[in-house]
């Protein structure tokens, strides 16, 4: 039965695995297509982006799939499903040692339960992105390590035997830490055993051993919740500029979203699912917010009541609760992802199997069928989803038939059309339809006029512009609209877009300079980089160099670097920018892991400068 749920699984996600990338596998994998060096593959890995450790074990894993990238990008999905059958492998090994500690049933139904419950998990629609969105190994691998330490934790414990319980304690550390290196969140592993310890481990206040594993276990987590209050911005209700909500808000609307995963977890839904979520927004309907903590409040007690005969149901609300813990709290990331829910999901898989053998023995086949049917069920709705996913351009517009309002979707489906039907007009028009939920959505309109530009409507492309530069100073922010100045430039300069100069494009950026949003972090560092080169571009030398300045005093930036000494040189002062580019190959500051890879970069532009000067 183990191997038909397995196959089947493959079977399901094999349909997806031709589909399209997605906005965080371009931001964080584009770097694949250049690679064709041992120090480029280097730098590639230790001087990751996505989080605060880089996640250099998941960058490692996608350097076979630089060669053909991004053609490869369907052997890289491919790879995905394969991380998602072996986390199924040791979530069924997880399943059997929790059943096996809590001795609750003979060791023949644990291995039903066990299989039951990765059955359900593995064929949930709501996971589907974790495996087809491929940058989303990230978070699957860290799983994957995380897993191997929780079973070996479970595996070596338990037995009070010393060298046994410091080899368990070692590993589920270890494999956490190098979870973390995949994907920050792996951190809650120690978590999940704690709801072990305190719920499944019958006896852990009779044996040394356990007491003491139960006390470390809390104490990690006291340390943990602390970190993350350490983490936490600084009011409950001050509005967080580039996320345009509160700590406040954040909180009250994930009340609501955790009981959405819920839903659409155990009820699928196929038009529900997908990869983008730029559309939600802050839950302003308080009563949604008071009737979810009422429920989940209720459920608690209830699930706490009962927890001596069937611990499952707190069990599993506890893991749930536990595995959101990071990304649905109160760090200020995006408000909804289905990924999130990728490990969470599975002790209430474990608790629904364990159900059915707790159902009286005359209803025991009709419970254990309705079961393997609704199993069925799940893996039909995963295999269509699935099946969408494979066709890009019908996928993408399904998902802003389903979407309207993202702009992700929108802008996704645009650029699939240019590139597949190299119509920029339906482009546009696809756009404008998107501009009709979205008045406020900056990167769409930026993008609208860059397809403006390439359809030549010298009219379109003022009347685009104007409306841009008049939502700027408070439109929502998303790096994709700083991403379209360098394209808008590049057109300006080689005249392709109407009458448009170099000058609009300065008040374009002074307009995007006022908006609250691009006042910190890295949106404050590209508009800064952007509004440099202009000025330089105007030969603003001075302007320009103030501007960097500032920059500076935030952060060094090789792009940065580069271009104050372009500026010197174009100010015919080549002996300034030698002497500017040592400075900075002697400073500490730059790169973040790998310093020695741009410092390399820097001497080689500095030698060219060198040799030019010589050579007049």
């Amino acid at each position: 039965m183990a191997v038909i749920v397995f196959v089947l699984t493959g079977v399901a996600y094999l349909q997806g695995i031709s589909g399209d990338l997605f906005y965080d596998d371009l931001s964080n994998l584009s770097a694949l297509e250049h690679i064709d060096s041992a120090e480029q593959a280097r730098h590639f890995v230790l001087e990751g982006t996505a989080g605060p450790l880089g996640r250099p074990l998941a960058l490692l894993s996608f350097l076979p799939h630089a060669e053909g990238w991004p053609e490869s990008s369907s052997i890289a999905i491919a790879v995905n499903v394969a991380i998602h059958l072996l986390n199924g492998l040791l979530l069924l090994c997880v399943g059997r040692l929790i059943l096996r500690r809590g001795r609750f049933f003979s060791d023949p139904v644990n291995k039903q339960i066990s299989l039951m419950a990765v059955a359900l998990w593995l064929v949930m629609p709501l996971l589907a992105s974790t495996s087809l969105i491929v940058v989303q190994r990230m978070a699957s691998l860290s799983v994957f390590f995380g897993l191997i330490g929780l079973v070996l934790y479970l595996r070596f414990t338990g037995s009070e035997r010393p060298r046994s319980e410091l080899f368990g304690g070692f590993f589920l550390l270890l494999f956490t830490t190098l979870g973390m290196l995949a994907k920050e969140n792996a951190i809650i592993f120690p978590v999940l055993a704690l709801c072990i310890e305190w719920l499944i481990d019958r006896d852990h206040e009779a044996r040394f051993w356990a007491k003491l594993r139960l006390r470390l276990l809390l104490l990690y987590l006291v340390i943990l919740l602390a970190a993350l209050a350490y983490a936490a911005p600084p009011t409950l209700t001050g509005i967080e500029p580039y996320r345009d909500f509160s700590l406040f808000d954040r909180l009250a609307s994930q009340v609501v979203i955790l009981w959405q995963y819920l839903w659409l977890a155990f009820y699928p839904s196929l038009n529900a699912y997908g990869p983008y979520h730029d559309d939600v927004r802050i839950v302003v309907e308080y009563s949604l917010v008071y009737t979810g903590l009422a429920g989940f409040l209720i459920v608690l007690v209830i699930a706490f009541l009962i927890r001596k005969r069937f611990p499952f149901l707190l069990f599993g609300l506890l893991w749930f609760f536990a595995a959101h813990l990071i990304e649905s709290s109160v760090i200020m990331l995006e408000l909804y992802f289905e990924h999130r829910n990728y490990l969470a999901l599975y002790a209430l898989t474990l608790a629904l199997a364990a159900v059915v053998f707790h159902v009286r023995e005359r209803y025991f086949k009709l419970a254990l069928s309705t079961f393997w049917l609704y199993v069925l069920l799940q893996w039909s709705v995963l295999f269509l989803l699935a099946s969408i996913w494979g066709k890009q351009l019908d996928a993408a517009e399904n998902w802003v038939q389903n979407k309207p309002g993202s702009s992700r979707a929108v802008m996704a489906l645009s650029a699939k059309y240019y590139e597949e039907l190299g119509s920029p007009t339906l482009s546009l028009q696809t756009l404008d339809r998107g501009m009709n939920y979205c008045a406020d959505c900056l990167d769409m309109k930026m993008q609208a006029l860059l397809y403006a530009c390439l359809v030549g409507d010298s009219t379109s492309i003022s009347e685009r512009f104007e409306d841009l530069v008049a939502t700027a100073p408070y439109g929502n922010l998303t790096p994709a609209t700083t991403d379209g100045l360098y394209s808008l430039r590049e057109f300006v300069v080689a005249g392709s877009c109407g009458n448009l100069g170099l000058e609009k494009i300065r008040g374009l950026v002074n307009s995007l300079a006022r908006n609250v949003r691009y006042e910190t972090g890295d949106s404050y560092i590209h508009l800064s980089y952007h509004r440099a080169i202009n000025l330089a571009d105007l030969k603003h030398f001075n302007e320009a160099h103030e501007v960097l300045d500032e920059l500076e005093k935030v952060r060094d930036i090789f792009a940065a670097i580069v271009l104050r000494a372009q500026i010197y040189v174009q100010q015919g002062n080549a002996d300034s920018a030698i002497g500017y580019l040592q400075i900075k190959m002697d400073s500490t500051n730059i790169g973040k892991v790998d310093p020695d890879h741009w410092k390399q970069k820097l001497r080689e532009f500095k030698d060219t400068i060198s040799e030019d000067e010589s050579g007049r």
